[in-house]
């Protein structure tokens, strides 16, 4: 992992700054998280560990990738 916080904010398409502000979070989406660490050059596993249970990997999730906005309810037209 010896890229510079500039080589990696042109993999993501960012400033330098916002890379520097991204690895001070102490939350971010696991999105984020995903395209942060791919433009390293690695790949974001998630596992779940349970007292007394071999851990798991979860499955069944859409593919990580950024959150397509919410769409409005269409407003009913009244009618006279």
């Amino acid at each position: 992992m010896d890229q510079t916080q500039v080589a990696v904010a042109e993999k993501l398409g960012l400033n330098q700054e916002n890379i520097s502000r991204l690895k001070q979070r102490a939350e971010m989406l696991l999105s984020t998280l995903d395209s942060y660490v791919r433009a390293l050059g690695g790949k974001l596993r998630l596992t779940a560990e349970f007292e007394g249970r071999r851990p798991i990997t979860p499955t069944g999730f859409a593919a990580i990738a950024p959150a397509q906005p919410a769409q409005t309810p269409k407003k009913s037209r009244k009618r006279p």
